[in-house]
């Protein structure tokens, strides 16, 4: 039924009280295949590594593009001395983009924001459907976000019509 629902709009999303449900719904419908990758409310880092290293961890060295590295980091609004940064001075706005551009890196077919907007402001939240739709539009990427914030769902539909 999810599955059905998703027209060919670039972004999508889905309201409800429980995101983690939703998503294992999801999942349990949608068929197998495609590069799904979820974006979570925090991103999980290992503290003694730099932030460039956390954003590669985990990604095969042949997949570490520096020419697309610096393309997502312009894409998401950032410059390279973000990297500088320690990651207790980041924002959770900052958090959520860096956690994007990781995730980037992977080359997704789907990007999945699981309940992503609770700590971000009014702005932040509009700048966030701002980057979903540059992403789907320029990247190709399918963007849905579950949420249970009825009035960013609201929003996301809005954009579609």
């Amino acid at each position: 039924m999810i599955a059905e629902q998703m027209s060919h709009a670039p972004l999508h999303a889905f309201y409800t009280n429980d995101p983690q449900a939703m998503l294992s719904e999801l999942n349990a419908r949608t068929e197998k295949g495609g590069n799904r990758i979820v974006i979570h409310e925090t991103w999980e880092t290992i503290p003694y590594l730099t932030l460039r290293e956390n954003l590669f961890l985990g990604l095969p060295r042949r997949q570490r593009n520096q020419l697309q590295f610096s393309t997502y980091l312009k894409l998401l609004n950032f410059r390279e001395e973000i990297l500088q940064r320690p990651l207790a001075a980041l924002t959770d706005f900052e958090m959520l983009r860096l956690q994007i551009l990781q995730q980037l890196l992977r080359q997704p077919e789907i990007l999945i924001f699981q309940d992503v907007t609770i700590r971000l402001t009014i702005k932040e939240n509009q700048e966030l459907l701002y980057l979903a739709g540059l992403l789907s539009r320029q990247l190709g990427i399918e963007i849905l976000f579950i949420t249970s914030d009825p009035s960013f769902a609201a929003a996301v539909s809005q954009m579609n019509d």
